[in-house]
């Protein structure tokens, strides 16, 4: 091999190499970048969700709480205007309060009316988790927030009819 040859072989390899070693970390990096971006908008979505819950259920709170300094009326009637009132209730563009009672049956939906009185303790989502046995151990734990999957789109569609 001609010493020509040897000295270019010598010379490219090594940039050669270096290029696609040098392209390969920048790949890596760009994609790991990438990952943390999305985890981090993501956690910032949430938690920007869970802080506008947070106030909406404060505003619920506070809309049927005066009714419980009357104690004057009964028990039974104080509970049947707290549920109108949180059937009334709405927020967002699609959000809406629904209420259970210790045991799983639905007290209220306003966007599906029929399922109050029915027991649901065992409904399920999508990824096969009880959600409303979820919602209630959240619940008894003093609260906080609890992800399931909901058929959004049928629910607007029953709300819509």
């Amino acid at each position: 091999m001609p010493l020509k040859l040897k000295i270019i072989f010598i010379t490219v390899i090594p940039l050669v190499v270096i290029s696609a070693l040098i392209g390969w970390i920048t790949i890596n990096q760009a994609q790991s970048l990438g990952k943390k971006e999305v985890s981090s908008f993501r956690d910032s979505m949430f938690n920007s969700k869970e802080q506008a819950l947070e106030n909406y259920m404060l505003l619920a709170i506070q809309s049927i709480d005066y009714l419980y300094s009357d104690i004057r009326q009964d028990d039974e009637n104080l509970k049947k205007q707290a549920l109108k009132i949180l059937r009334d209730l709405k927020y967002g563009s699609d959000g809406y309060f629904f209420v259970y009672d210790q045991f799983g049956t639905n007290l209220a939906h306003p966007i599906k009316p029929e399922l109050e009185g029915k027991n649901l303790i065992n409904i399920k989502d999508a990824n096969d988790n009880f959600i409303i046995k979820s919602l209630l151990a959240s619940a008894r734990s003093g609260g906080g927030f609890h992800q399931y999957l909901w058929h959004k789109h049928q629910l607007m569609k029953w709300y819509q009819n």
